[in-house]
């Protein structure tokens, strides 16, 4: 059997009315994804590019016998590419598919609830901030839950793209 590191945390959110989410920075924004969907978190590893890929997608890695794509949350998210000696992927299930977060840090696991959910302000449905599923208030701040469906939506980054270098 695989040995799955968040197997008991995954089991617990499924009894309990609070979630479990593994909390990370890019840049100096909190966030955090449902660990529901957190396959594993590892140091950093080689990559290859991918033609045509979207520009935050750095890069393929060969991670346990299988393709997986590596996206740099910082260059998702509009900022500026920046390398931490503490970065780390969190490999996550994205519409069903394997893909790697590139992270600045983690930082655990945080539960969060309905309780200390806030509601989403209309300015990030105005803008490319879709990629926040809620907005937590936590004791020392704000926390971004992301949507990872939203983020990773393969068939619209298709869509815009001009198939074959056409533009007509």
């Amino acid at each position: 059997m695989k040995s799955d590191a968040f197997a008991r945390l995954r089991e617990s959110a499924h009894r309990d009315k609070d979630r479990k989410a593994v909390e990370f920075h890019v840049e100096n924004i909190r966030c955090c994804v449902d660990i529901m969907r957190v396959r594993e978190i590892v140091s950093p590893g080689k990559t290859v590019p991918i033609p045509s890929a979207p520009h935050w997608v750095v890069g393929a890695a060969d991670h346990r016998e299988a393709v997986v794509p590596v996206t740099d949350l910082r260059l998702r998210l509009g900022m500026e590419p920046f390398e931490s000696h503490h970065a780390k992927w969190i490999i996550v299930d994205a519409g069903g598919m394997d893909m790697a977060l590139l992270v600045d840090t983690v930082h655990g696991v945080v539960t969060i609830s309905v309780d200390i959910e806030r509601e989403r302000h209309p300015v990030m449905d105005d803008t490319d901030v879709t990629w926040v599923r809620s907005v937590y208030s936590m004791p020392d701040g704000l926390i971004f839950e992301l949507d990872l469906d939203a983020m990773f939506d393969t068939r619209r980054d298709h869509e815009e793209r001009p198939k074959n270098g056409n533009t007509t």
